[in-house]
This record gives structure tokens, C-alpha cells and sequence, in this order.
């Protein structure tokens, strides 16, 4: 981000993100990047850290959670007090990381400036002997022309150059040159699970109903509702409701409760969306909602409740699927030389287990 949105005597200011200065209020609206580092001030938000943490799933923060620059805000707009300048915040860290990088030198570049080094006087003897021994100085020049160091001292800082920007460009940061170069002699390659072999990305996994409602009636109502949100946990619950080909209803007298869930009616039923505590509010869990939160816990999993006309009817899990193009990824590793590929994770051992 390049500017940020300050709060003066109750007026919106924009300025460069470069004049924030520790105890400004700030307001990041829905869709912007978390512009640096800060304490929350609204009652609560979610953010997409993705790009930090590699975590698929949106995370929910309540007033005075410390906030990380370069976070995208989903939710609704939200007030922070800026507790570092943009300087000093993760995302200028992350920059830093990769300037410091592109101008890093690789040991084989610093080897190639030796060798020019040396071409050079070489170049001028036989240079003046082409000239010498034909008497032609055309000859000599020719020798001069083809023999320049020049793409020898330029080839390798440029491929290196040109690898760190497209793996930046691909959300890889490449700490220097000389790392660059070490990979392609590496043959052990440990990765982590979430956002790199799997999407990254909240998929509905299945609809799981308590019985009132068949699973299909209860991704129709849960999707037609969520078409008023633009979380990303919504958006996923649309998603799947048009693979099935569904024709989804207006909702209508939509309320979204940030951090908890959607109300709105649908085809006539009240129909509410979210955490669990948000459709059985004041309510102790009955035998499906604990089976159920004991299977999410259990399969490391989240989902989104589903309550019809003030009941528990069902919940839409979720899951972070494997890559498509994961295995044969891997393939061409291990085809370029990486001869055992380790995944690192923090999920359950069944989750990890499958993805491995």
C-alpha cells in the first residue's frame, strides 16, 4: 500500500503511507491491505493473511488484537492505532527482504568478474598478434569484437536478477543471489502444507444436515443468503452451490454481524449463517452440534452453522483441497535432481496423512 486513510478532528485524510506515525488512527476499508502495523480500535474484523501466513481460512481479531501489515480486509471497514510506522512493519520487512536480494551477488557472479578480469589482457595479446601476423587491423578489431567481456560480466547478474523477480512475482522471496544459485544444487526439499501443496483457498468439503432439512434444501438456503456477504467463506458456499447447478432465492432484510455470522429470510424462513455460537446464542449444544464440533476438532476442520426458523439445521464444512497441479509439481522436482521431498504441518496427523 501506498497510502493510508487517517482520522483528523473526524475527517478522512489520505496521505503516503510513509508519514503514518506511531498513535495515528487509521481506517482500512473492506478489500484494502493493511497499511502497517497496529492495535484494532473497531469491536472487531477479519483478515486474510494469507499472503504472511500461508492460512487459507480468514482470521477473526476482536478490539486491541495486534493487527500485521499486509493482511487484506474482508469484512467490514475497520479502525486500527498505528503502533509502528511503515518503516518499521512486517510488510516493509518483506520488501526489504526482496530489494535486499536483487542486489545481493551470487558467488558465481563475483567468479565471473575474476575471469573477465583476466580475459582482458588476454584479449589484447591476441588481439595484437591477429594484427601482427596479418598485418590487417581489421583482424585485430574482429578479435576485440568477439572476445569482450562484456556478456560474461552481465549474464549472470542478469539471470539472477530475472529469477528473483519471477519468483517474487510468484509470492517466493529468494533471501540472495548466492541462495538462488545453492538451490540448484539442493536435493532435499521440505514444504509446508497449506498454501503451497494445498490451494490455500476455503473449499466446501460437504453439507452435513441434523436431520430437519435435506443436505441440498440446506445449501440452497445457506448459499442464497450468503450471495449478501462478501466474505470469502461465503463466496465459497456460492461457489458450490452453482457447481450443483442450483438456482438460488433473494434474500432479504440481510444483517451480518462481523466476526459472527448472517441473518436474513429466505423463501420465507429466517435463515442464519455462521459460528456456533452465533445460531445457538444463549442455548447449550444438543447431541448433533457436539458430535459435530467434536468431528471438526477431530478432522482439524471449520465449518459454517446453518440454523432454519430459529433451529440447529445443519453445518457446511470446509477443507483446503490439494493443488491440481501438486503432484506433478513434485514429479519435476524430483526429475531436476530433489531426491526426498518432506512436508512440513501443523494439522492432525489423519489431515496430514491424507495430503501426504
Amino acid at each position: 500500500p501506498r497510502f493510508a486513510s487517517r482520522l483528523e478532528n473526524n475527517q478522512l485524510v489520505q496521505i503516503p503511507v510513509d508519514q503514518v506515525v506511531v498513535g495515528d488512527q487509521l481506517l482500512v476499508r473492506m478489500g484494502e491491505v493493511v497499511p502497517v502495523d497496529g492495535v484494532l480500535l473497531s469491536a472487531n474484523a477479519t483478515l486474510d493473511e494469507s499472503a504472511l501466513t500461508g492460512e487459507p481460512m480468514p482470521v477473526t481479531l476482536q478490539a486491541g488484537a495486534g493487527i500485521r501489515s499486509g493482511g487484506v480486509n474482508v469484512s467490514a471497514p475497520l479502525e486500527l492505532r498505528a503502533s509502528m510506522t511503515a518503516a518499521q512493519s512486517t510488510y516493509a520487512g518483506i520488501v526489504s527482504l526482496a530489494q535486499a536480494a536483487s542486489q545481493s551477488r551470487a558467488p558465481f557472479a563475483r567468479m565471473a568478474d575474476r575471469y573477465a578480469l583476466a580475459l582482458i589482457p588476454l584479449t589484447l595479446l591476441i588481439a595484437g598478434l591477429a594484427w601482427l601476423l596479418s598485418g590487417d587491423p581489421v583482424r585485430g578489431l574482429a578479435v576485440l569484437v568477439v572476445a569482450t567481456p562484456c556478456p560474461l560480466i552481465l549474464a549472470v547478474p542478469i539471470a539472477i536478477m530475472s529469477g528473483i523477480s519471477r519468483c517474487a512475482k510468484r509470492g517466493i522471496l529468494v533471501k540472495d543471489g548466492a541462495t538462488l544459485e545453492a538451490l540448484a544444487e539442493a536435493q532435499v526439499l521440505f514444504l509446508d502444507k497449506t498454501g503451497t501443496l494445498t490451494t490455500g483457498h476455503a473449499r466446501v468439503q460437504s453439507v452435513e444436515s441434523s436431520g430437519q432439512l435435506p443436505r441440498e434444501q440446506l445449501l440452497y438456503l445457506a448459499a442464497s443468503l450468503a450471495q449478501a456477504s462478501p466474505h470469502p467463506i461465503s463466496a465459497a458456499i456460492v461457489e458450490e452451490a452453482g457447481k450443483q447447478a442450483l438456482s438460488l432465492g433473494a434474500p432479504e432484510q440481510v444483517t451480518e454481524q462481523p466476526g459472527a455470522g448472517l441473518s436474513g429470510l429466505v423463501g420465507g424462513h429466517r435463515v442464519t449463517l455462521g459460528a456456533h455460537h452465533f445460531i445457538n446464542a444463549n442455548q447449550p449444544a444438543q447431541a448433533w452440534d457436539a458430535a459435530m464440533l467434536r468431528r471438526m476438532d477431530y478432522q482439524d476442520s471449520s465449518g459454517s452453522f446453518i440454523g432454519i426458523d430459529g433451529k440447529m439445521a445443519g453445518v457446511v464444512l470446509f477443507a483446503d483441497p490439494l493443488r491440481i497441479e501438486s503432484p506433478n509439481a513434485l514429479r519435476r522436482l524430483r526429475q531436476a535432481g530433489i531426491r526426498k521431498v518432506v512436508m512440513l504441518t501443523g494439522d492432525r496427523l489423519e489431515t496430514a496423512q491424507m495430503i501426504g
